[in-house]
C-alpha cells in the first residue's frame, strides 16, 4: 500500500510512503538480491564446491599419493587462474589474450626476491601482490581505452614483450635454464604446496562469489551487457574496468607464485601464450559468466593434459590398431576435442545445460 501525502506546496511536494509491510518485503528483497541464496548463504553449486573442498582437504591425512597430490596441486592453481579470468570475461567483458602477464609477474615475483634478493618468499608473495595489482592498474589506463579485439591485442603484445624480456635479461632471469626455486632455503613441499594452491581455489571462488553479488559485481554485469547504458546511467565505466582488472591481476599472479612452488622452477613459459589461451579454453568450455563453470573447465583441460601426455597413456595405446597412433599424438587429439567442444557447446557445459535443463529434465523424467 502507498500513502501519497500532498503539502501546501502543492502536487510537486508530494511524499510517497511505503507502508510497514511493504518496507519489510522491500528489503527483504534487497538482501536476497545481494546475498547468495541457499543454505549458510552457499547456492547449490557452492554447497557442492565447499563439500568437495573438505574432502580435498583430509585426502593428504588419508596418505595420497605423490604424484596425485601434484596433480591436484595444478588443478587447483588453474581453477584459481580460470575464475580470475572468468571475472574479466563473463563478467565485465573485457577479452583479454595476455593475462599470462600476471601468472608470470607472480611467479617471477617470488623467485627472484627469494634466490636474488635472499628474501623469505613470504616476503616476495607480498611484493608480487603489490606489483600484479599495480601492474592491473596500469595496463587498464593504458588498454582499456580501446575495446574488443584491440585491448585483447594490447594485452597480447604486452605479454609478448615481456616473454621476451625474460628470455633475453639472462643474469637476471637465467633465461630458458630458469630460476630454481629448490635452491631457495624455505622452498614449501609438496604437502604444503597442495594446502596452498586448495585454499587460493577456494578463496578465489567464494570470494568472487561475494563479489558479483555485490554492488559492485552488478554494476560490472550491467557493463558487460551494455556499456553505453551502464554509461549513460552515470557511472564511470573506465574506473570499474580498472578495479575489475585489478582484482582479475592479484588473483592470477597468486595463481603463479603457487605453480611457481609447485614446480620448483621459474622459466620464460610462464608468460607464453599458451597460459594465456588456457584461463580463455577453461572458461569458454565450462560456460563464461557462471564461477562455476570455470571450475568445471579448469579440472577437465587439466586432467585431460595430465592424462594424455603423460607417459603410462602414451605406452598403453601404443599398440592399439587405428586408433593407437592418433592417440599417441594427445596434442592433435586435444586439439580436436576443443573443436568438438566449440562446434556441439557454444555456450559451454554449464552454458548449455542452463539453455537446454528444461528440455533434459523433462527427457529424463520420461526415460524414468
Amino acid at each position: 500500500m502507498i500513502n501519497v501525502n500532498v503539502t501546501e506546496k502543492g502536487p510537486e511536494a508530494a511524499n510517497f510512503e511505503l507502508s510497514p509491510a511493504a518496507r519489510q518485503r522491500l528489503d527483504k528483497a534487497r538482501l536476497t538480491a545481494l546475498r547468495p541464496g541457499g543454505r549458510l548463504g552457499f547456492t547449490p553449486a557452492g554447497m557442492v564446491i565447499a563439500i568437495a573442498s573438505l574432502v580435498l582437504l583430509v585426502l593428504p591425512m588419508l596418505g595420497l599419493a605423490q604424484t596425485n597430490t601434484r596433480l591436484i596441486s595444478q588443478v587447483l592453481i588453474f581453477v584459481a587462474f580460470a575464475l580470475s579470468y572468468d571475472l574479466l570475461f563473463g563478467f565485465t567483458g573485457i577479452f583479454s589474450f595476455g593475462h599470462s602477464l600476471f601468472f608470470g609477474v607472480g611467479a617471477y615475483s617470488v623467485a627472484l626476491c627469494s634466490l636474488n634478493l635472499g628474501w623469505p618468499m613470504w616476503a616476495g608473495a607480498i611484493l608480487g601482490v603489490v606489483l600484479c595489482g599495480l601492474l592491473g592498474i596500469f595496463t587498464g589506463f593504458v588498454s582499456l581505452r580501446v575495446q574488443g579485439v584491440f585491448f585483447a591485442m594490447v594485452t597480447l603484445a604486452m605479454a609478448t614483450t615481456a616473454h621476451s624480456l625474460s628470455g633475453r635479461l639472462v643474469e637476471i632471469t637465467k633465461g630458458d635454464e630458469g630460476l630454481s626455486l629448490i635452491q631457495a632455503a624455505d622452498a614449501p613441499d609438496s604437502t604444503t604446496v597442495y594446502y596452498m594452491a586448495l585454499i587460493l581455489a577456494v578463496v578465489a571462488y567464494f570470494g568472487l562469489s561475494r563479489l558479483i553479488n555485490s554492488p559492485l559485481g552488478r554494476v560490472l554485469v550491467s557493463i558487460r551487457e551494455n556499456e553505453r547504458r551502464a554509461e549513460m546511467i552515470g557511472y564511470n565505466v573506465l574506473r570499474y574496468k580498472i578495479v575489475a582488472l585489478a582484482f582479475s591481476a592479484v588473483i592470477a599472479g597468486l595463481a603463479g607464485m603457487v605453480f611457481a612452488f609447485r614446480n620448483g622452477i621459474v622459466n620464460p613459459g610462464v608468460l607464453s601464450t599458451d597460459i594465456s589461451l588456457l584461463p580463455l579454453l577453461m572458461v569458454i568450455l565450462g560456460g563464461s559468466g557462471t564461477l562455476y563453470g570455470a571450475v568445471l573447465g579448469a579440472v577437465v583441460i587439466q586432467s585431460l593434459n595430465f592424462t594424455l601426455s603423460s607417459r603410462e597413456f602414451v605406452e598403453s595405446v601404443r599398440g592399439w590398431a587405428v586408433v593407437g597412433p592418433i592417440l599417441e599424438h594427445w596434442l592433435l587429439l586435444l586439439g580436436l576435442i576443443y573443436v568438438l567442444i566449440v562446434l556441439f557447446l557454444p555456450y559451454g557445459i554449464v552454458g548449455t545445460w542452463r539453455l537446454h535443463r528444461h528440455r533434459l529434465s523433462g527427457f529424463f523424467k520420461k526415460a524414468a
